[in-house]
């Protein structure tokens, strides 16, 4: 019997949140980028007894402006896949305890779930993901749950930003005490 169906769940816990908890949402919103051009921020966390899961959202001024159409394009069907086939859109994350963590390296929950279990932080595209003609979103899921500290949000887009890089940080500290208000609907 996996560690999943042990625990009465479909995924291992790096996988996906927890089915048998409600989360604790937070208002925390990260905007990263906020050009003439285009957006990219981070919205929607959630607080799991395990780990916090997120998402992030491009977003595209339409027409798309000339120069920047192959990789807008791009970028809204693909963000939340490999950076390679996204027009280079990638967000890392800098954990408190130094772990860096990239979307270019971030498996699905399924593939994540035949994976052992993993020694260190895993970021998992949850496999929810949507868009339309000029935005698109992608749900994240972060196990385990950052130690206490700055998390740095650090947005790579060479086709947007021209070599350029955008960061934005939060304190996890507000991510643990929301955690320990998570509803449990059953063990």
């Amino acid at each position: 019997m996996s560690e999943a169906d042990e625990r009465g769940q479909r995924w291992p816990p790096w996988a996906a949140p927890p089915a048998g908890e409600v989360p604790v949402p937070l208002s925390e919103r990260l905007v990263l980028l906020d050009s003439a051009d285009a957006a990219v921020m981070l919205t929607e966390f959630e607080c799991y007894s395990t780990g916090l899961a997120f998402w992030s959202e491009v977003r595209i001024r339409w027409p798309f402006p000339s120069g920047i159409a192959d990789s807008a394009d791009l970028a809204l069907r693909e963000h939340h896949k490999r950076s390679e086939a996204m027009g280079s859109l990638e967000l890392l994350l800098r954990l408190p305890q130094g772990d860096p963590l990239s979307t270019s390296d971030a498996q699905g929950s399924s593939r994540a779930a035949r994976i052992r279990r993993p020694s260190g932080p895993v970021l998992v595209s949850a496999d929810s993901a949507g868009g339309d003609e000029t935005s698109t979103w992608a749900n994240w899921w972060l196990w385990p749950m950052p130690r206490a500290g700055s998390i740095e949000f650090t947005l790579r887009w060479p086709a947007i930003m021209r070599g350029q890089t955008a960061s934005a940080s939060v304190d996890s500290t507000k991510f643990h005490a929301a955690s320990r208000d998570v509803i449990r609907l059953w063990d």
